[in-house]
């Protein structure tokens, strides 16, 4: 019985680190993808879990006014949208920021397009100017694609059912 107990107790424990190495977090391709006519910044943030609900909650409107403190101390990758160009951008899986971002303990990455218009107001967590991804997912491409639309940011590419893992 304790041979058996032993036994059962490493195999559990195996599978409870295993598991935990398949929730790490990942780097990922992020391709950015214009669906606006409109010129606009967009940050890409790396956002620790125990930050990710306070940044969620920030008001966007405030994120991009000029020095804000929480945008100049954000861990993040800029990309600039163009009018009229519909070439996406693309923070490849091999850049450098990955490394810093994973290496700080970055759980999440949090994209931030910087819409305007009074459709946004008080609208808090909810804003759809801001989506985030939780890099311990994983999805059915290495190329996660984010579209940035007039009214908000989505993202098109599918998770992978829990049960292809």
């Amino acid at each position: 019985m304790n041979m058996f107990f032993r036994s059962f107790a490493l195999t559990a424990l195996g599978m409870v680190l295993a598991s935990g190495c398949a929730t790490r977090p990942k780097a990922s391709s992020i391709v950015i993808a214009p669906r606006t006519t409109s010129s606009v910044p967009v940050d890409l943030v790396g956002v620790a879990d125990e930050n990710f609900e306070t940044f969620m909650g920030y008001d966007v409107d405030n994120y991009w006014r000029p020095h804000d403190a929480v945008r100049l101390a954000a861990d993040k990758f800029e990309v600039q949208i163009t009018a009229g160009k519909a070439m996406p951008a693309e923070l490849t899986g091999t850049n450098d920021i990955w490394a810093k971002w994973i290496g700080s303990g970055v759980t999440h990455l949090v994209i931030v397009a910087d819409l305007r218009g009074d459709d946004f107001k008080g609208l808090g967590r909810l804003d759809p100017r801001r989506i985030a991804i939780d890099l311990r997912d994983r999805y059915v491409s290495n190329a996660i694609v984010v579209e940035i639309q007039d009214k908000a940011v989505k993202i098109k590419t599918a998770l992978k059912s829990a049960h292809k893992q």
